[in-house]
């Protein structure tokens, strides 16, 4: 992704600094692991920055938590989901030193959130989602 980009769907590289020098390394998308691709690549994936969700969207799930959502809304918040856990695990891998021991501890979160958001449709649905990040100490909200 290049510099100034906040989000893309499919970008040749990812941008990260050099933690020594603080200066931008490009990395080719394909040195990642394919499990770690998101849907949509974000230079920061947090909803507020990330611009996924808008904080209507936030108080519409958290603030009438006794609603039912519509099905489209669930997997909006469902793809929020998946996405950030992806840009996330894809920084961890990137800086984590055990990268196969890493990829083995997110491929079971990665492969629920994936069926679970193929799934998504309701209130439960997204709630079972964060509970799974949760479990891996994810907070995508």
């Amino acid at each position: 992704m290049s510099e100034g980009v906040r989000s893309s769907k499919g970008p040749a590289y990812v941008i990260m600094r050099n933690r020594t020098t603080g200066q931008p390394v490009r990395i080719p998308v394909g040195a990642i692991p394919k499990i770690f691709w998101p849907e949509t690549w974000y230079e920061n994936c947090y909803w507020a920055y990330s611009g996924a969700l808008s904080r209507e969207d936030i108080a519409e799930f958290f603030e009438e938590s006794t609603r039912e959502i519509r099905p489209d809304f669930a997997h909006k918040l469902a793809t929020y989901i998946l996405d950030f856990v992806q840009n996330t695990a894809a920084v961890a891998w990137l800086l984590n030193p055990d990268k196969d021991g890493y990829l083995e501890y997110m491929r079971p979160c990665i492969e629920k959130l994936s069926d679970l958001k193929g799934k998504a449709k309701s209130r439960a649905d997204v709630m079972a989602m964060i509970h799974v990040c949760l479990d891996y100490a994810i907070d995508p909200f």
